[in-house]
């Protein structure tokens, strides 16, 4: 009788491989400091999920995330238009500079208003229309990331910690966890350029070793608190997702076929 195996090592090589679906929750928590005084504004919470091998689609052409489910590594991804492509983003700049402009604007009117504004709150919206404007300000001036040494267990997931620093001032603390790695090809090609899109979310990658699990913003009164929490494998519904037609995978990315 034949040894059975070698079909047991066959019927191993030729199963697929098994899935790396991850999720997790965003708890983003802001408090305000008047004084002696701290207040708790609403807590926002979102919930995010990666099927192994497969882009997320987003029909508001929202930055996506991959899963590579061979080494573990997460992939961001941007598409305009359904067109799913890695965007260079060339306007990006020009746009965020406008943006700080109009933000700038705004809050000069909302100053000149609260002026006249004698509601119990006054003091509280004064508060928020200064955070606002120095986030802007921070946001303006270079960006570095360095880590500070310090170590300490999130959710299990052991943690180094590092300084977000805007012009040499630390407004941020970051806690990345170690054991979830971001693929470096990519991030080197686009974190710049997603960071430039929404620097709170992603001006921290491709410059920390690991996941952001813990991410503290402080402007000024204010304190921004994003957790990221109940990293889990996940049940994903399968019509929730669909590979898109055009792309493969590469050992450091998506490249387009021709």
């Amino acid at each position: 009788m034949k040894p059975l195996f070698p079909a047991l090592a066959l019927v191993l090589l030729l199963a697929p491989a098994a899935r790396a679906d991850m999720s997790w929750e965003l708890k983003t928590e802001t408090t305000l400091s008047l004084g002696k005084e701290k207040r708790a504004l609403p807590v926002s919470t979102e919930s995010f999920a990666l099927k192994a091998n497969v882009l997320r689609i987003d029909a508001a052409n929202n930055p996506t995330m991959f899963l590579n489910a061979a080494n573990g590594t997460v992939i961001f991804v941007d598409y305009p238009s359904s067109a799913f492509l890695l965007t260079e983003f060339t306007e990006v700049v020009a746009t965020r500079d406008r943006e700080r402009e109009e933000m700038s604007s705004r809050l000069d009117r909302l100053e000149a208003a609260l002026e006249q504004y004698q509601g119990a709150d006054r003091e509280v919206q004064r508060a928020m229309i200064a955070a606002q404007r120095k986030k802007y300000e921070l946001w303006a001036r270079p960006y570095t990331v360095l880590p500070t040494g310090e170590r300490r267990k999130i959710d299990g997931h052991p943690c180094l910690k590092y300084e977000g620093r805007a012009g040499g001032e630390v407004f941020q603390e970051i806690w990345a966890a170690e054991d979830i790695v971001l693929d470096p090809a990519y991030l080197a090609l686009h974190a710049g350029r997603l960071a430039q899109l929404d620097p709170q979310r992603f001006s921290h990658l491709g410059r920390v070793r690991g996941f952001p699990l813990l991410v503290v913003s402080r402007y000024g009164a204010v304190t921004v608190t994003d957790t990221l929490s109940r990293f889990t494998p996940a049940a994903i519904p399968p019509d929730a997702f669909i590979i898109p037609a055009g792309f493969r995978e590469t050992a450091a990315a998506f490249k387009r076929q021709r």
